[in-house]
Parts: structure tokens; C-alpha cells; sequence
């Protein structure tokens, strides 16, 4: 079936003349999943099924012994171009991952979608082919990415700041994705937001021009630039634990229609303690320095507990202040006051005093 096909789509010719390349063969079990699913390629837009195959087919000749396999997982370029199914200059990516206890390795490829390969290491002349049982998946845009990722309350907030059109239009673009848990963390400061700021933090998360999977992340650090104007620093930690600033990686490369996504466990900011246009007044500057957004429950806390002692150690000064007054007066006029109230005459600092204490 994939022969008969490859020849329909007058794209057999054009396998064959590329040297050193890797295909990933769907077998008959792969096109009747796709006819289960409604999906004919041999009827549907040619242009259409030819984007579709040329994603399977991969530069570079890849194998199950390749020892790059077992260090970490390889990032391929497929030979599907702009402007059809993909936004990516090089070529949408295929991700190839090491082998486990039953399968010689795995293809990751959009929406994250894992599948083991049946049969490796298929040599013809010009390269190699691994059977595969499914279609490859192209990389969705963000909207669906998002959606299918649990990652939507980020997109969400996209569509907040309709911006929803320019984010699937960037080509060749990385994308900074929060996690859900991030997003909640960041709440209260994300809803005070103005429509600039709102902006300005969403264009925190995007780099332009670049592609940046997890092998542009290094035992040092590189610096990149938001849309936002925002300096991001990529790192790599000595257990391969990658970084944004201070935020972790927490699923690498994510592919998208446009490029690439990284999932972080925190939201990009561009000052924590805030100096941002909230819609509010000097109680939010306070509010933020604390970060009372990331931590409400502990910062609400703090707060009651410093307004309580601040109060105690008032009420203990005027205590204080009440008690060295009556003792003055006590001292200097005390002994001028008859139990009757009667007013008596008494010399004091010099001057005379006349006052009248009812009793």
C-alpha cells in the first residue's frame, strides 16, 4: 500500500534520489488505523497527503544501533517545508528516543504522540526504514497544543489579550508555555494585569526567530530575547535539569506548528517585586514585593501576625506614656488637692498656680 501510494503522489522518485535519509514506514496496519479515522490519503487533497508523507521521511540516516540514541533523545528534521503543514524553515521535527525492554526505539511527534517502531533497520540503497503502526502526527498550532497538553489556562489568557492570531502566525518561534499549576500560583496577579501588561507578559513567553530545543540549553548559559524586550537565560544544570531564569523545565520540546514549546513550572515575569501598571494603587506595590500572589495563604498570615504585634507593642507605649504622666502630675501638684476639692494656692517653677480638682 505505502509502494502504490508513494508512487500516486509522484513522490517515489524523489525518496529514491535522497542519499542517506531515514524513512518511517507506515505498514498496512498504519493505513487501515487511518481509514478508521475516516482518512483515505489516496482520495483526499494531494497536496495535502504529499505534506503528510513527506513528514515521515527524515534527513540523515538513522539507525537503532546509533549511539546518539542512547545519550539523549535526537531531534530530526523531516523534509516537509513551508508553506504546507508546517512553519518551521528547516523542516517540521521528528523526535527519535532510545530504545526499552520491546521496542528497538520510539518516534515522538506532535501532540506528543509516542510510538514504538515494529520492525528496524530496513536497508535499501539510499538509506534506512522503520515499519510503524500509526501515522505520525503533525504538530498541531497552540490553540490545539495547549488544549491537549493541560496547558490551556495559559492560552486562555492569550485569547484574555487577543493575541490568540498573531502567536499561531510566528514562524520558526519558541514558545515559553506556564504549566496549569503555574498559572494558579500567578493568579491574582495575572487577573490585576492591564490590557499593556497583559500583553507585555504574554510576549515574555515568546522568542522570536529562533528555534530552541533542549540541546541549545548548556552546562553554561545563553542569552535570549523575548518579544517583550525580556533577556531569558537558558541553562543547564549539572543532573541535565534545564532552565528559563529561574523557572524549570518540566517537558521538553513540545512540537508545534510554528516551531517549539518548553513547559515551565512558573510564569515569566519582568520583576517579581512588579513595577508593572496593575489598575491599582500603592497597597498593590506592597503586596507585590511580597509576592503575595505566588504564596496568599502564607503572606496573608505574616501580615495579621505583624499588625497584631505592631498593636501590642502600641497599646505597652502608651501604657507607658500614660503612667509617667500620672506620675508627674502626682509629684509636681498632688499634695495642693484637699479631699474637699478645695482650691489652695502653691508655688511652682516660680509661678503661681491656681487650679480646682473636684473629688
Amino acid at each position: 500500500m505505502l509502494h502504490d501510494l508513494l508512487m500516486e503522489l509522484n513522490l517515489m522518485s524523489t525518496f529514491e534520489a535522497a542519499k542517506n535519509s531515514t524513512l518511517l514506514a507506515m505498514n498496512d496496519d498504519a493505513f487501515e488505523y487511518l481509514a478508521n479515522w475516516g482518512m483515505n490519503l489516496s482520495s483526499i487533497d494531494p497536496e495535502l497527503a504529499r505534506g503528510i508523507m513527506k513528514y515521515h521521511f527524515l534527513d540523515g540516516f538513522y539507525t537503532s544501533t546509533n549511539p546518539l540514541l542512547g545519550m539523549e533523545t535526537q531531534l530530526i528534521h523531516s523534509v516537509l517545508r513551508p508553506p504546507i503543514l508546517t512553519n518551521v524553515s528547516d523542516g517540521a521535527v521528528v523526535k527519535l528516543t532510545a530504545a526499552d525492554n520491546e521496542n528497538p526505539f520510539r518516534v515522538e511527534c506532535g501532540i506528543q504522540k509516542v510510538l514504538p517502531i515494529v520492525e528496524a533497520d530496513i536497508y535499501y540503497d539510499s538509506g534506512v526504514l522503520h515499519t510503524i503502526s500509526e501515522n505520525l502526527v503533525l504538530p498541531h498550532n497552540l490553540s490545539e497544543t495547549t488544549n491537549l497538553g493541560n496547558l490551556e489556562t495559559f492560552w486562555s489568557l492569550v485569547q484574555k489579550a487577543q493575541m490568540s492570531e498573531l502567536l499561531e502566525s510566528f514562524r520558526d518561534t519558541t514558545i515559553m508555555l506556564p504549566s496549569n499549576e503555574a498559572m494558579e500560583k500567578y493568579k491574582f496577579h495575572l487577573e490585576s494585569l492591564g490590557p499593556a501588561d497583559l500583553r507585555t507578559t504574554i510576549n515574555n513567553h515568546v522568542i522570536p526567530n529562533r528555534v530552541l530545543y533542549h540541546t541549545n540549553f548548556r552546562a553554561g548559559s545563553e542569552e535570549v530575547t523575548a518579544v517583550s524586550g525580556l533577556k531569558l537565560k537558558l541553562s543547564r544544570d549539572s543532573v541535565d535539569r534545564l532552565f528559563v531564569n529561574h523557572a524549570q523545565v518540566l517537558k521538553q520540546d513540545v512540537l508545534i506548528y510554528g516551531g517549539v514549546s518548553q513547559v515551565l513550572d512558573n510564569v515569566l515575569l519582568v520583576n517579581q517585586s512588579s513595577d508593572l501598571n496593575v489598575k491599582s494603587d500603592g497597597l498593590w506595590q506592597y503586596v507585590a514585593s511580597l509576592r503575595w500572589y505566588e504564596y496568599p495563604w502564607k503572606n496573608t498570615t505574616e501580615v495579621i501576625f505583624g499588625a497584631a504585634l505592631l498593636f501590642i507593642l502600641g497599646a505597652l507605649v502608651i501604657q507607658k506614656v500614660v503612667r509617667w504622666k500620672t506620675s508627674s502630675y502626682q509629684r509636681d501638684f498632688g499634695g495642693c488637692i484637699t479631699k474637699e476639692g478645695v482650691v489652695r494656692e502653691t508655688q511652682f517653677r516660680s509661678s503661681v498656680v491656681y487650679y480646682y480638682v473636684p473629688v
